[in-house]
């Protein structure tokens, strides 16, 4: 047996929405790195994501408390985020509110696992 790894990203986000669905290949060590850049300018109200994520067979987008991210207010910083998946996770995507008071904000979304072969 062998693990081999994968990954997919989500379309950059340039303002408040919901990103493209990313979909996973494998079920092993399913993780997100989320990372917000606050862009330029001060910060008056921080960014926040709420990854989703569906399981086979089900319409509904699941949204764990846990899987919320309240990012830093920190003048042009970037904030890298990891959080673990749930492995019956067959589609995960990522619903974020831009930081307000700066300019040109951004969020980026990379969706890794492991191929168990």
């Amino acid at each position: 047996m062998t693990l081999t790894p994968g990954k997919t990203t989500i379309t950059q986000l340039t303002s408040s929405g919901t990103s493209t669905t990313m979909t996973p290949s494998g079920q092993a060590d399913l993780a997100i790195h989320i990372a917000q850049s606050n862009g330029t300018g001060s910060v008056t109200a921080v960014g926040t994501a709420q990854v989703q994520y569906q399981v086979a067979g089900e319409s509904i987008w699941r949204s764990p408390p846990n899987y919320a991210v309240t990012f830093s207010a920190t003048t042009a910083a970037v904030d890298n985020r990891p959080l673990a998946i749930d492995r019956t996770a067959t589609a995960v995507r990522v619903v974020w509110v831009a930081p307000t008071g700066v300019t040109s904000p951004t969020l980026d979304a990379t969706l890794s696992w492991n191929v168990i072969t």
